[in-house]
């Protein structure tokens, strides 16, 4: 994966699931994530 430190990147979908895989990836690469779910619990 490219040099992903510092980048913002924006995860919809990030309740569960893939978007919460893809999530724990970037942060784990340094991005800035925001994360945007419609289910409030998850």
């Amino acid at each position: 994966m490219a040099n992903l430190k510092g980048k913002v990147i924006i995860v919809t979908g990030a309740g569960m699931g893939l978007g919460l895989a893809a999530t724990d990836v970037l942060a784990s690469k340094g991005t800035v994530v925001t994360l945007v779910d419609y289910d409030d619990e998850a």
